[in-house]
């Protein structure tokens, strides 16, 4: 097979495009490989050590050196396309995520309407942020600080953020990389901080447990903490239901699964909710709630409460697939805990360094004019 391709791609001698022969299988697996790599590193997956895929870091990085006002969500999107060159939906749509005012930890401050549950948010001119103080302590204390490298469009950005808790451990993260995927299952954020202090007080061991943060729903795993601590586990849950009158249901949470489904479900096993004779609407706030009311009196309430805490159970799966050093690996919670660490620690060997050496200056500068004033070069 002849193609044209760089010589230099499969190590020839002067680096130029010419017609060759060569194998068609070297060729897709070269180019395969540089493929996978660059959406793993660029695109698809958090990094082990902040949590943050690339469009969020850029993100955050380029918020940080803005003003603490208010300015157009378009705007910042436009800051970031210098780093980010995806286009600029990618990157209003990061925002808006990072951004939503139901987050556990919102990492902006914001004016307009950036979303809620079972509605989108404005388009990007008619929202206005800017990066919270919170954000910036978690991410942005260390920047100058942290580990840079050249990015996608040759300018120089940092290649993880030395923060204090991995965004993707209490956020949250999916992903689709070349053959894999990811899905890391968002975790109790009180409960990360404890873990974190007392990890970091008793030299690299904690006997805190770290509960996931998957909305109102019951945990029904006996072993969900070992399930948390493996980088691949499964839990089981189901959603809260609250009777709240003769005929009036509140279901809460519907982690991994839709209203649509849930209904189906039920409907194929019992067909309580035919012919009129239960009806739901949504009263979704500030998470996803539904009120189920009985219609007709032949249907029983403990029968409809049953089926209602058996179509919300089901099994969530996670896998904690995380990007280090442009590689896929399977990152286990302990594993996660001690690389975000030891970025942390890096950037803060860094500052103190970076301190010393300016006070070793300063104090040499201090040495020659106490030396000039006792030989009396000036008064």
């Amino acid at each position: 097979m002849k193609v044209l391709i760089d010589n230099e791609l499969l190590s020839a001698d002067d680096g130029v495009s010419k017609l060759v022969d060569v194998d068609a299988t070297d060729v897709a697996r070269e180019y395969y490989r540089d493929y996978a790599k660059y959406v793993l590193e660029y695109r698809a997956l958090p990094a082990v050590e902040d949590g943050l895929k690339p469009v969020q870091r850029r993100i955050i990085y380029i918020a940080n050196q803005q003003p603490k006002k208010l300015m157009k969500t378009a705007k910042l999107s436009g800051l970031v396309m210098a780093l980010h060159p995806h286009g600029s939906s990618s990157i209003s749509g990061a925002i808006n995520e990072m951004a939503h005012p139901l987050n556990v930890f919102p990492l902006f401050k914001t004016k307009g309407n950036f979303g809620g549950v079972g509605f989108g948010a404005s388009a990007d001119r008619y929202t206005e942020c800017y990066l919270s103080e919170a954000a910036r302590l978690n991410f942005c204390q260390f920047v100058d600080y942290a580990d840079y490298e050249v990015g996608e469009i040759g300018e120089m950005e940092p290649s993880s953020l030395p923060t204090l808790i991995p965004y993707c451990m209490f956020k949250g993260s999916e992903g689709i990389g070349i053959g894999l995927s990811t899905k890391v299952m968002p975790l109790n954020l009180i409960d990360l901080i404890d873990y974190y202090v007392d990890y970091i007080k008793h030299d690299g061991k904690s006997k805190k447990k770290v509960r996931p943060d998957v909305g109102y729903v019951l945990l029904e795993t006996d072993d969900w903490w070992s399930q948390i601590t493996e980088y691949r586990g499964r839990i089981t849950t189901s959603s809260i239901v609250t009777q709240i009158s003769n005929t009036t249901f509140l279901v809460e949470g519907l982690y991994g699964r839709s209203i649509d489904a849930v209904i189906n479900k039920i409907d194929k096993y019992d067909k309580t909710f035919t012919d009129g004779k239960v009806g739901f609407r949504n009263a979704s706030t500030t998470s996803e709630k539904y009120v189920f009311e009985i219609y007709d009196p032949s249907v029983s309430p403990e029968k409809l409460k049953e089926n209602l805490e058996w179509a919300t159970r089901g099994n969530t799966t996670f896998s904690r697939v995380l990007e280090e050093d442009g590689n896929a690996v399977y990152s286990s919670f302990d594993y996660t805990v001690k690389k975000s660490l030891e970025c942390l620690n890096r950037a803060i060997d860094k500052k103190i360094e970076t301190e010393l050496d300016r006070n070793r200056k300063q104090l040499r500068l201090y040495e020659v004019l106490k030396l000039c004033k006792e030989k009396g070069v000036f008064k």
